[in-house]
């Protein structure tokens, strides 16, 4: 049966593992356009995060979902890739370092706080060192890093020293004209 048809509510499920008809589904509800489809996508995909068989779709997923206009649509794909750092941040990587670097101050600031920051938490030997080599290249990915939070490992003295050393010696990169203006204009 497929579940998604048949217009069952998700939050009546727990760790479903997708078949081929319910991907598909789940695909089109992701191409219909509507932001009620598109929450219900990411609804979806939260009920199947955590079955093995599902990882390389939901991440296939999430990252269609991250540009997505609607805030709820992007962070809640960012929430959902987040709880893969501790498991799977080899997998995570490229998205970090596609996402982490894009103009959209919204997206790298979902990047750092749903992922890059819990990737540091469990990984930081072997990653820390890879975000440096990136943010050298790419100014908005050191903004990316900048936003992190120091969490697990990253909290660690030898690791924060290194963070902070690192985080002291980048510029702040000046963002584009325009980005966060909504954010300035709220907290008026």
């Amino acid at each position: 049966m497929n579940r998604v048809q048949a217009q069952i509510k998700p939050e009546h499920l727990i760790g479903i593992r997708f078949s081929l008809e319910e991907r598909r589904g789940l695909a089109q509800l992701l191409q219909g356009g509507k932001l009620r489809n598109r929450r219900l996508c990411v609804d979806w995909l939260r009920r199947g995060e955590l079955v093995r068989g599902n990882r390389a779709f939901i991440f296939e997923m999430c990252a269609k979902l991250i540009p997505d206009r609607s805030e709820h649509v992007r962070w809640g794909a960012f929430s959902i890739l987040g709880e893969y750092a501790q498991t799977h941040p080899k997998q995570l990587w490229p998205l970090v370092i596609k996402w982490g670097s894009v103009p959209s101050k919204d997206i790298r600031d979902g990047v750092a706080c749903c992922i890059l920051e819990h990737i540091f938490e469990y990984h930081f030997g072997e990653f820390f060192a890879k975000a440096m080599q990136h943010a050298s290249q790419e100014p908005r990915f050191a903004y990316t890093i900048q936003e992190c939070h120091k969490f697990g490992q990253a909290s660690e003295p030898g690791n924060s020293a290194l963070f902070d050393d690192f985080a002291a010696s980048l510029k702040k990169p000046r963002e584009p004209r325009g980005a966060g203006r909504s954010a300035r204009a709220s907290a008026k």
